[in-house]
């Protein structure tokens, strides 16, 4: 009786850490973390990583890197278009793909006028073009480092680097 007594204090205090665990790390930057909290936080990360393919590993780098250059405005807008992207039937998704495949293939010129065409068709024959155009499958496409015009969600251009002059010898 004591063991199941001692079971349940244990487990009821565990509550407690882990509500308290949870309340210390949301208010407060990473800074006020400790660092078994910062271990927990960044294990999955560790996990993945070294999981990784070299290519994985390059495009998540590329991805931060990209990530840290955005304003707050266009972090937002692309958590809303992530959103928008999950939140479609895995048709939409696909239908969505296909396009985006197509217009990679075209010329800036072309790219308006093939939008142009593809929202004037009926539901129809959408279906229709994205049977016929599929997306490959399972294929990463490299973005461009600057999309073209028209192709940026909207998103100011980032500012150029700043240039440094080499070491005077």
């Amino acid at each position: 009786m004591k063991k199941r007594n001692f079971l349940s204090l244990a487990l009821i205090g565990a509550m407690f850490a882990g509500s308290a665990f949870a309340q210390t790390a949301t208010t407060g930057g990473w800074e006020q973390l400790n660092p078994t909290q910062r271990d927990l936080l960044t294990a999955q990360i560790r996990e993945r990583w070294d999981k990784a393919t070299p290519e994985q590993r390059t495009r998540w780098l590329e991805h931060a890197s990209k990530w840290s250059q955005m304003t707050p405005e266009q972090r937002a807008a692309a958590h809303k278009g992530r959103g928008k992207f999950q939140a479609m039937s895995p048709a939409a998704r696909e239908a969505r793909r296909a396009v985006f495949y197509k217009m990679q293939s075209l010329k800036e010129t072309e790219r308006k006028a093939f939008l142009d065409s593809f929202f004037k068709m009926s539901e129809a024959d959408r279906l229709a073009w994205v049977k016929a155009n599929p997306a490959p499958a399972n294929v990463r496409i490299k973005m461009p480092k600057r999309p073209p015009h028209g192709m940026g969600m909207g998103m100011p251009k980032p500012p150029a680097p700043p240039v440094t002059p080499p070491p005077a010898k």
